[in-house]
């Protein structure tokens, strides 16, 4: 199974992972409502393993309700989802920033797929890590240069994300940005690699099906984007 998710091109497995989401939201929110519990000290130690997660308990303080550290990842990743900063901020209270999804999804990835910039913001304020890879290889920077966020992508690019990050597929960020057609995000990507001296570097980059981003520009969009290139 693992050969033949590798065999689909990153891009459309991700765009298949977003209407299987609440799938796994539903998933997690049943994990919770079976193994949230109050316990104290002596009765965490004698708790039960949750059979059907098999994982480690998040460990709370005596009287404080506990989950399950994928339940909890779960409910991370919908809050990231649906912008739900308030309910995020409550989440991550004691739990790493770069913890991953089954996917290797972080909740920067999310935010970023989704378009959540509070999400985003809030992500970077706690110094999660910009250039973070999913089991994809592909970056928040890939997630937002798909969606066509400019403005997340200026943020990212600010904190340090790596404008030549290649996934698994050997996609950039411009590669999704042009394959999406979205000029500008094309724009700001290409701006701040010439800005590093690496414009003409980033624009010849080919993927492992040996095509440059400028090549996976639809007709419909190359008449915006290809000045960009500095194509007519």
């Amino acid at each position: 199974l693992r050969s033949l998710a590798q065999a689909i091109p990153a891009q459309e497995r991700r765009s298949a992972r977003l209407p299987l989401r609440s799938f796994f939201v539903e998933r997690g929110r049943a994990a919770r409502s079976t193994s949230t519990r109050r316990m104290s000290e002596k009765a965490a130690a004698d708790a039960p393993t949750v059979e059907d997660d098999d994982c480690e308990y998040i460990e709370g303080e005596e009287g404080v309700e506990t989950m399950p550290a994928n339940a909890a990842m779960v409910a991370v990743l919908e809050a990231a989802e649906t912008g739900d900063v308030g309910t995020l901020t409550e989440l991550l209270e004691g739990v790493s920033i770069d913890m991953r999804g089954e996917d290797g999804d972080t909740a920067l990835h999310i935010g970023c797929l989704h378009g959540q910039l509070g999400v985003v913001e809030e992500c970077l304020k706690r110094g999660a890590d910009v250039n973070v890879s999913d089991e994809d290889g592909s970056t928040p920077l890939h997630d937002a240069a798909a969606g066509g966020y400019v403005e997340i992508v200026g943020l990212l690019l600010g904190r340090g994300a790596r404008v030549g990050a290649a996934d698994s597929d050997g996609d950039t960020p411009l590669h999704h940005a042009c394959r999406g057609g979205h000029p500008p995000v094309v724009s700001a990507l290409l701006t701040h690699a010439a800005g590093q001296d690496g414009f003409a570097a980033l624009v010849d980059m080919k993927n492992e099906a040996g095509e440059k981003a400028i090549e996976l520009v639809d007709d419909g969009d190359r008449a915006a984007i290809a000045p960009l290139f500095g194509l007519g």
